[in-house]
């Protein structure tokens, strides 16, 4: 009698028929039901469904009919997605902003060969810096919605790295306006974003031509944005980078990578992913990648920020941490404490629901007092947690 699979092996061993037929499981092996509850919710269903195309009279009824029903359901929100997109295109192109576009829709059907295998989800689009309020405006007129206010105008361009705008209807995605890749603010200023448009290729997605990364540029970004705004949570990250480097396998210079990877300050981050990546499939070609990538060490400053931002969940008083120690100098760090501690009004309105004028004085005091309290509490724990 067959031994069934953990519903994560089988999950790992079904993605990785489309690049490893002859490791599929049989299919009397698979727990179905654990299956299913894993790959539908992390957006993998429709590329499982894809790895059972041999064994599909095997399946339980209702389990092919739900993996089909996700493939479906990807296939139409994409197809809406990508509509939406090109209307931003054409929208967007009147401003004379070149555009890049990141994640799902420059992945989906270069890496899957069918787009519907790979659910779109938001649409991320990066833009230069200097463009970016044309853009925004844009967004604005074609009805789109900030998601939320920024503490100070111009604090969302000093501290982070995207602004999400919520869709009008019938359009289902947000859109992320990019002007960098990362959100940390020390890597706004050490990690060069002409790099990263320097490191592009066109690629034609519905008919209609994109700028988007190469494949050595993706393997520093997407391990960086897997491991320090997800904390390596994602399963359908992970396959995205499996499906680059098998599909690259041959082209990738780890050299290369690993060298730009380390003046970036994000050698850690792309070890340690390739590191899961082997864990989740040892068929992947990584050994010498893996081998290079440990030979090679980082900065302090890397292995510190990493620690800092992968080692526990977010929340504000890890990020403001983080943040203040790793700021150039006492000016940058009064900034960015300035537009956290006293926010311009229309921020405190819709934060705290302030209704009259006259209470903003209080919700202010209320801001900074509670604030500075907390972050007070919570700095020897932090300051330990950083020395770990």
């Amino acid at each position: 009698m067959n031994t069934v699979l953990p519903a994560r092996d089988a999950v790992y061993r079904l993605l990785a028929g489309a690049w490893d037929p002859a490791g599929l499981p049989a299919a009397e092996v698979i727990p179905w039901p654990e299956v299913l509850r894993l790959a539908v919710p992390s957006n993998v269903g429709g590329a499982v469904y894809a790895a059972t195309q041999g064994m599909r009279e095997a399946l339980p009824s209702d389990v092919r009919e739900e993996l089909e029903q996700a493939l479906y359901r990807s296939a139409a929100a994409n197809t809406r997605c990508l509509r939406q997109l090109a209307q931003l295109r054409a929208a967007l192109s009147n401003v004379g902003a070149p555009l890049l576009l990141l994640k799902g829709a420059a992945l989906a059907q270069e890496l899957y060969g069918d787009v519907a295998l790979r659910l779109i989800g938001d649409i991320d689009l990066a833009v230069p810096q200097e463009h970016v309020r044309s853009c925004r405006q844009v967004l604005l007129e074609l009805g789109y919605v900030p998601d939320r206010i920024e503490e100070q105008a111009g604090s969302l361009l000093a501290h982070s790295n995207q602004e999400l705008f919520l869709p009008p209807d019938p359009y289902p995605a947000g859109v992320e306006l990019h002007w960098h890749i990362l959100d940390v603010p020390y890597y706004l200023r050490h990690v060069p974003m002409d790099w990263f448009w320097e490191h592009t290729e066109s690629l034609l997605i519905d008919e209609q031509p994109y700028r988007v990364l190469n494949p050595e540029a993706n393997l520093i970004y997407l391990p960086a944005h897997l491991a320090l705004h997800h904390r390596f949570q994602g399963l359908h990250s992970y396959l995205d980078l499996a499906q680059l480097i098998v599909r690259n396998r041959d082209q990738l210079d780890w050299d290369r990578i690993a060298a730009t990877a380390r003046s970036f300050d994000l050698l850690t981050a792309l070890r340690e992913t390739l590191e899961r990546l082997a864990e989740c499939w040892p068929s992947l070609p990584l050994d010498t990648a893996r081998r290079l990538l440990q030979a090679v060490r980082p900065s302090r400053t890397d292995e510190r920020l990493f620690h800092l931002i992968t080692g526990e969940e977010r929340n504000p008083n890890l990020y403001v941490y983080t943040t203040l120690v790793s700021m150039p100098d006492f000016a940058a760090r009064a900034r960015f404490a300035w537009a956290n501690l006293f926010p311009q009004p229309a921020y405190m309105k819709s934060r705290y629901g302030v209704r009259a004028g006259w209470q903003l004085p209080y919700w202010y005091v209320y801001r900074m007092a509670g604030g500075l309290s907390r972050y007070a509490r919570n700095l020897p724990r932090l300051r330990r947690f950083d020395r770990g």
